[in-house]
């Protein structure tokens, strides 16, 4: 490094004062020199590097560009949150008529169910007694031919008699 001459070096030298300042101002300008050369360096590293990270960042810049047309913005979410709470509101109010309109339809088969049942039971009620009535007659009817036969029987039997006995008669006379 060039600094000050050491004490045993100006005994022994001896250099001019303006010779002196000369030296030092040229190893001090090479020494910047040599520093700003290095600054440059660094910078030139430096701004190599920032254009790679710039440039990363543009390319991720282009991609949110062309994302954002595929976003949504803030408005038109919360126009569609709107939009869905309607949609979902009407449903609710839909849901609970449907459900009052299928309960009020299970009624309205309900009564006529029952309607029909009793309607059924009455006439299957007039049907058994109209059968009870036509067995009943039928009995009646049978007895009543069961002794009009054996009354009947009896009465051919008879004339069956008189018959043989006339043949009987006539032929043995």
């Amino acid at each position: 490094m060039v600094g000050r001459p050491s004490r045993d070096e100006d005994r022994n030298e001896s250099v001019p004062l303006r010779e002196f300042f000369d030296m030092r101002y040229d190893a001090m300008q090479h020494e910047m020199d040599s520093r700003f050369e290095a600054a440059k360096q660094a910078v030139e590293k430096a701004a190599t590097l920032m254009d790679r990270r710039l440039d990363g960042m543009n390319e991720i810049r282009a991609q949110l560009g062309t994302q954002r047309g595929e976003f949504a913005t803030a408005e038109r979410v919360e126009a569609l949150r709107t939009e869905l709470r309607t949609i979902m509101d009407r449903m609710d109010v839909q849901s609970v008529t449907e459900r009052k309109a299928i309960q009020n339809s299970v009624e309205i088969l309900r009564d006529i169910f029952q309607r029909n049942l009793d309607e059924y039971k009455k006439s299957r009620e007039i049907i058994d007694q109209r059968y009870d009535t036509a067995i009943n007659s039928l009995n009646a009817l049978y007895a009543g031919l069961v002794g009009r036969v054996t009354g009947f029987g009896g009465a051919v039997a008879f004339v069956l008699f008189v018959v043989q006995v006339i043949t009987f008669l006539i032929l043995h006379h």
